[in-house]
């Protein structure tokens, strides 16, 4: 079954499982036509359906073999995922599935707390009509996308919409430190949505907090959006240290033990 793109969105309900390693049978090669988004694609898909485990470590060299691709077009790819928090590097130990832990919820939010009401704030003292209906599209999208319980479009609508207001806020350094530090928290969602989001009210209830943000910017008055958006997002952070700690545990995946990682440092090359 092809897989359907819709605005560089995944639909979940197509995704097939990838076997990734350390087993593989039948492994799908890419043409060279394929350039690293579609990669980036697959290898989204077996994050978000469980193929590829939170902690587990990926080769670069076993990937791109079993893959079919060149290293340089995986590297590629890979850090397209890092950049959507998907993904997570440690120095010198390699390339991981994203996995997070209260304590890194709570350090990612020690400073979002402090960078996201600022850009708030520069963005409402400069909001114009057409921003505010940028913004209700993307609530829009976001209220359709919960009704029809299609978690996974509903957390890109959410990722996209604090994008944009962190666009808004004209400041270019704000808004790369953002990019940085917040992708972590939406990747997380889309790695557990089948464990923390279950019913559609809590959608529904995250779309109306949404809201509250909007017509906080809609004011221009740059001291109120601050306000109201460092109180959303303590809630927020509340509901997702309550969400992380609401996981089944998982079992430690195979290629994420540091000791593999020893075994395989002169065989096969790590990023």
């Amino acid at each position: 079954m092809a897989i359907r793109l819709s605005h560089g969105i995944i639909d979940y309900s197509q995704v097939r499982r990838l076997p990734i390693e350390p087993q593989v049978k039948n492994v799908v090669r890419f043409a060279k036509r394929s350039l690293r988004h579609e990669l980036a694609d697959r290898l989204f898909m077996a994050i978000v359906s469980g193929e590829l485990q939170p902690g587990e470590r990926l080769g670069e060299v076993r990937l791109a073999r079993q893959l079919g691709v060149g290293q340089s077009t995986l590297r590629e790819a890979l850090q397209e995922l890092e950049y959507r928090g998907l993904l997570t590097k440690k120095e010198n130990r390699g390339t991981f599935v994203t996995s997070l832990t209260v304590e890194l919820v709570e350090e990612i939010y020690a400073v979002r707390l402090e960078l996201e009401p600022l850009a708030a704030a520069l963005a409402s003292s400069e909001m114009s009509g057409e921003r505010i209906l940028i913004l209700h599209g993307l609530l829009k999208r976001m209220r359709n996308s919960g009704a029809a319980h299609k978690v996974n479009d509903f957390i890109n609508y959410d990722e996209e919409f604090h994008r944009a207001i962190w666009r808004f806020s004209g400041n270019s350094a704000l808004q790369r430190a953002l990019n940085l530090i917040c992708p972590p928290l939406f990747a997380f969602y889309l790695i557990h949505s089948r464990f923390t989001i279950q019913l559609e009210s809590d959608l529904q209830l995250d779309a109306d907090e949404h809201l509250k943000l909007i017509e906080a910017l809609a004011t221009r008055n740059p001291e109120q959006a601050r306000t109201v958006f460092r109180n959303t997002l303590e809630d927020f952070r509340r509901r997702h240290i309550r969400h992380v700690r609401s996981l089944p545990s998982q079992p430690v995946a195979k290629n994420s033990l540091e000791d593999q990682s020893t075994t395989h440092a002169g065989a096969d090359t790590q990023i």
